[in-house]
């Protein structure tokens, strides 16, 4: 290495070729793989579940659009979203909505 002139780019390149040799070999490359793995599981049930609930988000979204936001009875904020159940209003018990 001391006849080297430029000795930092020696460096980094026999510690970029261990580094590498570690890796392929590693837990760390087994346990990468195997989230990897199940990320691609998941992310396939999610795609899955996205098809068949498509028709439902679809009227949710066209259907279901008008967001009202007003203070309850403790000044706390309350978002209505939508009735779901009845068009009875936000403030009536027997109303079955979305809210938050």
């Amino acid at each position: 290495m001391d006849r080297t002139a430029d000795k930092m780019a020696l460096f980094r390149s026999e510690l970029r070729k261990r580094v590498l040799d570690v890796l392929e070999s590693s837990e760390g490359k087994r346990r990468l793989t195997d989230s990897m793995n199940g990320l691609k599981e998941v992310s396939e049930s999610l795609r899955v579940a996205l098809a068949a609930d498509l028709p439902r988000i679809d009227a949710f979204t066209s259907q279901c659009n008008d967001l009202f936001l007003a203070p309850g009875p403790n000044q706390e904020f309350i978002l209505d979203i939508c009735g779901q159940g009845n068009a009875a209003c936000f403030a009536d018990p027997r109303s079955v909505r979305v809210s938050c």
